[in-house]
Order: C-alpha cells, then structure tokens, then sequence
C-alpha cells in the first residue's frame, strides 16, 4: 500500500527554525521559505502471525477433569 502525504515546510533561513503545517502559509516572514512537500510512504503490509505449539497434561489432571466434567 502506499499514501501520499501533503504538507508545507516554513524555513526560516535568519534563524535556522523550522515549522510544518497543513495548509499553505498565508502570512509569512520576509526571511520564510515556504516549501511544499509531498511524501509517498510505502507501507508494507504485515503479515498475520500464527502462533503455534503443544500443550501436554499429565494423565492424573486429565483423569481429575474428567471425573469434573461427569459429576456435573
């Protein structure tokens, strides 16, 4: 899957400073440099994980379940 995102990028080269935001800047400084930056992002799709393995009972707790399950 990929998306793109849309953002703007306000440098201040007077002062190093940077700000991001979503819309276009409309009131900036004469020392900003408004950039506008669009990312395509790959996304990898996850694979579903399966957990697996074994579960042993001993015959006396077996035999106490099933002792249980006939009284009931």
């Amino acid at each position: 899957m990929e998306k793109e995102f849309k953002t703007w990028l306000v440098l201040d080269y007077k002062t190093g400073n940077f700000r991001v935001t979503k819309k276009k800047p409309e009131k900036i400084k004469a020392s900003d440099i408004p950039i506008d930056v669009r990312l395509n992002v790959k996304i990898p799709e996850q694979p579903i994980m399966k957990a697996r393995g074994s579960i042993e009972l001993d015959t006396h707790k077996v035999k106490e379940m099933m002792i249980e399950s006939l009284e009931m």
